[in-house]
């Protein structure tokens, strides 16, 4: 059943509704909430540059193969996916580096994550917030994110231009079906909280965001990556949410 929560439960101070057999923020009463939940016709194709009225951007890195970032049918989600062609590879989903949203003010990010194909061996996918594209989610100049790599192990991540860690959350996604809520809470940037439906991980790190003005300034980021090699990975997100205390 949904309750309130109000100051000091990943809120930044403002009130929140919640599910609380899952975690999931249903409501956000703050200055700046943006909620994704990639339903209607609007979202059956995400286009490769911008475009008007719509948020989002696909970049694939490619040269013969068939990386995809698209909506499935009837399926309210977006899939971002790689194929085992022995090729460098990224499939990103963000928005054309359009960075309006800070991990010095509060900052929220919250998706719901399945994976219908693990990541082997060579493979990491990404989501969370991030500054502009770079060759490679290990090269970018800042990043607030979830990851899982080639052993399906979902980590967590922080990287603010000086201070980079990359934490196990303990917990390895083992198969396909299951969908996860996840959830950063910058609403401290000296504290980072990550937190897997609902429940917090990592506690014995501090994750700090020090970043601020410009290299503070972040977009919705979401990524399947391979370097080089025949390695695969997808992954669905069924929405993405974004909360923030002002600009």
């Amino acid at each position: 059943m949904p309750a309130i929560r109000g100051k000091g439960a990943y809120s930044g101070g403002w009130p929140i509704t919640y599910d609380s057999a899952t975690g999931e923020v249903t409501m956000y009463d703050g200055p700046i909430w943006f909620y994704d939940d990639f339903m209607g016709a609007g979202h059956t194709s995400i286009p490769t540059t911008v475009s008007a009225g719509s948020t989002w951007c696909a970049k694939l890195v490619k040269t013969g193969g068939n990386p995809q970032v698209g909506a499935p049918a009837n399926a309210g989600v977006v899939q971002v996916a790689l194929d085992a062609t022995n090729e460098k590879q990224d499939a990103v989903l963000y928005c054309y580096d359009q960075r309006c949203y800070s991990g010095a003010n509060g900052l929220g990010y919250e998706t719901r994550l399945q994976n219908p194909v693990i990541p082997t061996a060579g493979t990491k996918c990404v989501f969370g917030m991030a500054a502009a594209w770079a060759d490679g989610p290990d090269n970018i100049a800042a990043y607030l994110r979830f990851a899982i790599n080639g052993s399906g192990l979902l980590l967590a991540e922080s990287y603010d231009g000086t201070t980079r860690l990359s934490v196990s959350t303990g917990i390895t996604i083992q198969t396909t079906s299951e969908w996860h809520i996840l959830r950063i809470d910058a609403s401290d940037p000296t504290s980072v909280k990550f937190f897997i439906d609902g429940n917090p991980v990592c506690t014995s790190t501090t994750f700090l965001f020090a970043a601020t003005g410009l290299a503070a300034q972040m977009q919705p980021y979401a990524s399947a990556y391979k370097a080089s090699g025949t390695s695969v990975g997808t992954f669905q997100l069924d929405y993405v949410q974004i909360t923030q205390n002002s600009r």
